[in-house]
């Protein structure tokens, strides 16, 4: 919260109307319908904890009827199905093109490989009017400096939101980010206790000033995954989330031979990220 603070004070938050890359309205504040980037995006419980609970599918209709939104209605599913349990949960932020279907291969390679009970919930940026995010320009200013704002809220107000819940373990929040969402994930730091922090392709460093990981803290458990021939140049050129995982103590993971803008995707680091998890969960 403190850095975002930051943000709007330098930006001169004004609620008006401006125009996305796309040609569509938004508002310019990073808070306004925040709500839709987590009931337009991906909430899943891992394999293990799908089977115990019965948790593959999340039957929201009755709720939804009510008026419920959606992510609070498969909030209130995971709820009744746990009975009273209390299951790690990690906080996923996509890279600046969106939860597409690479997107979503990352996310199922890894948690295919992982035999832990947690829950995933991964916003969507795009689930809202908000200002483009990166062009195609391969340097530090290919992101769109505005678009840092409201990731960073998004960020903070799903958290916020998750350890609300009666079934989330307050002391196994984690925060992974790929691209764009790997230097939102370092650049955290709320009140929020985050227990480990997964840095994969990240873009830390952006613009000079964004995911430098000033707040990570000593109990938190941080592993970055960096491929040494990535195709996006500056994140291969500045190899930063590298060194804000070794200067915290963690895990830096570099792939010399993949030309990859996502190792996660490859079977030996999911499975390497599965074992990460596993080992640094709270029990």
């Amino acid at each position: 919260m403190k850095r975002l603070a930051c943000l709007l004070l330098t930006a001169g938050i004004l609620a008006a109307c401006q125009t996305t890359g796309g040609g569509k309205d938004f508002v310019d504040d990073p808070w306004h319908d925040i709500q839709r980037t987590l009931d337009k995006g991906v909430i899943r419980a891992s394999n293990s904890l799908g089977s115990k609970h019965k948790l593959h599918v999340l039957a929201i209709a009755a709720d939804i009827k009510k008026g419920v939104p959606t992510a609070e209605a498969k909030f209130n599913f995971i709820g009744r199905r746990l009975a009273g349990r209390k299951v790690p949960v990690v906080l996923f932020l996509h890279g600046c093109g969106g939860y597409t279907r690479a997107t979503d291969l990352q996310v199922q390679s890894f948690m295919g490989k992982s035999k832990e009970d947690f829950v995933l919930v991964a916003p969507r940026t795009f689930g809202r009017a908000r200002p483009p995010s990166c062009t195609a320009v391969n340097s530090m200013t290919w992101f769109s400096e505005r678009s840092f704002a409201f990731r960073i809220a998004e960020m903070e107000y799903a958290l916020k939101r998750l350890a609300e819940l009666p079934w989330v373990d307050r002391n196994n929040i984690f925060l992974m980010g790929h691209s764009q969402g790997g230097a939102v994930a370092a650049e955290y730091d709320g009140d929020i206790r985050i227990r480990g922090r997964i840095l994969n392709s990240g873009a830390c460093g952006a613009r000079g000033r964004f995911g430098w990981g000033n707040g990570i803290e000593d109990h938190e458990r941080v592993i970055a995954f960096h491929a040494a021939r990535d195709p996006w140049n500056w994140i291969r050129e500045n190899p930063h989330c590298v060194a804000v995982a070794k200067r915290n103590g963690g895990t830096a993971v570099v792939d010399t031979e993949l030309v990859s803008h996502d190792l996660i995707t490859w079977p030996q680091y999911a499975q390497q990220l599965a074992d990460w998890l596993r080992d640094n969960i709270v029990r």
